[in-house]
């Protein structure tokens, strides 16, 4: 499974609505769910994300980008 498609499944939606242009604050807009995702990333992928980070995923592609390279 893909990041994308890891991504839509956690936040139940569609793939179609989870593009890499795609918005993170239109996707999430509760900060908890943001924190739960980023918890599911690490799990899935075995990475650590600093907070500090976190707050620079502006869309779905930011989070591909820092997670492929892993």
């Amino acid at each position: 499974m893909n990041i994308q498609q890891f991504i839509a499944d956690e936040l139940g939606l569609p793939i179609s609505e989870v593009k890499p242009d795609s918005s993170i604050r239109l996707l999430i807009t509760d900060s908890l769910e943001m924190v739960y995702l980023m918890q599911e990333l690490e799990c899935k992928y075995g990475v650590v994300i600093p907070s500090e980070q976190i707050g620079r995923f502006l869309t779905v592609g930011d989070i591909i980008s820092f997670l492929e390279p892993n």
